[in-house]
This record gives structure tokens, C-alpha cells and sequence, in this order.
């Protein structure tokens, strides 16, 4: 199988985000935990994937919702973050990316995406209050990684 040069280069970036990507991915973060729509947080995880940051030998599974370690952590304008969560509705989203998202049983989960931070609350308040356009997200403490706090946007929210 002969290999052209643009699967190579696309092939190429399997393995590191340039910078551009980087900045490309930071501003697509960013925006989604705006809220300012539901956010969708396939791209990031392709993004993450693909530069062999996410950490899948111990993703966290937890009302439907899917948790995975960021290595190296993903520094964000200021704040780093260890893991990524995200969960789906969406049957057919959730059956092209089995590895993404799951559905457990019970009530929706909403459409979400989360980042974890170990920075404490005071310190991930002042940085969304800075960065984060909108006014729907949430910050709390982190029931699925300990002693941590979570930055989100869940769809649920935007009906409240």
C-alpha cells in the first residue's frame, strides 16, 4: 500500500499538536466551556487522542459520562488540567465513538464536556471568570477525581 504524501502528513500529526493545532485546540476548549451552546467535545478528544495525550489504560466511567487522565496535562491559559470527561446523548455519536462515550442506564446525562483541575476552587473561579466567555459553566468540586475541581458545560444547563 503506497502511502501519498498527504496521508503522511496527516499521519504525522497523529503524534504532536504543532502549535497552531494547540492554539486551535485551546481556543476550541475554551469555547465550549462557554456554554453559550451545547458543547461537543469530540474534537477535543480526537485532537487529544491523536497527539497521544489521552491516557485510555484507565478511563473513568461514571453516569454516563466517560473520565480520562491527560498526560502530559493540558496547560490552558494559565490553568493545567489532568482530565478530560465528556458524555453524549446522541445514539449515533455514541455508536461511532464507542471509545468516547457510553450511555448507562437511568436519566440523561446531558451533552458535556469537563475539564479537572487540581487547582483549587478560588483559583479555578478567577481563572473562568477571565477566560471563559459566558456565564453558564460550572465549577465544582469533582466527584470523579478526588480532590479536584471540575470546569463544565452540560446542555442540561442551557434549558435551566
Amino acid at each position: 500500500m503506497m502511502i501519498n504524501a498527504t496521508k503522511l502528513a496527516a499521519f504525522a500529526w497523529l503524534f504532536a499538536l504543532t502549535p497552531t493545532a494547540a492554539e486551535a485546540l485551546d481556543e476550541h476548549i475554551l469555547a465550549q466551556l462557554a456554554c453559550q451552546k451545547a458543547p461537543d467535545a469530540t474534537f477535543a478528544l480526537i485532537a487529544l487522542e491523536r497527539a497521544g495525550r489521552i491516557e485510555s489504560t484507565t478511563t473513568t466511567l461514571m453516569d454516563s459520562a466517560t473520565c480520562w487522565p491527560i498526560g502530559p496535562s493540558l496547560d490552558l491559559a494559565g490553568i493545567s488540567f489532568s482530565h478530560i470527561c465528556a458524555s453524549a446523548e446522541d445514539p449515533l455519536l455514541i455508536e461511532l465513538f464507542p471509545d468516547y462515550y457510553y450511555r448507562g442506564p437511568g436519566a440523561s446525562p446531558g451533552i458535556s464536556l469537563a475539564l479537572v483541575t487540581q487547582a483549587s476552587m478560588t483559583d479555578a473561579t478567577e481563572w473562568a471568570a477571565a477566560r471563559v466567555e459566558g456565564q453558564r459553566y460550572r465549577i465544582e468540586k469533582s466527584a470523579r477525581v478526588e480532590g479536584s475541581v471540575e470546569i463544565s458545560c452540560n446542555s442540561l444547563d442551557l434549558f435551566q
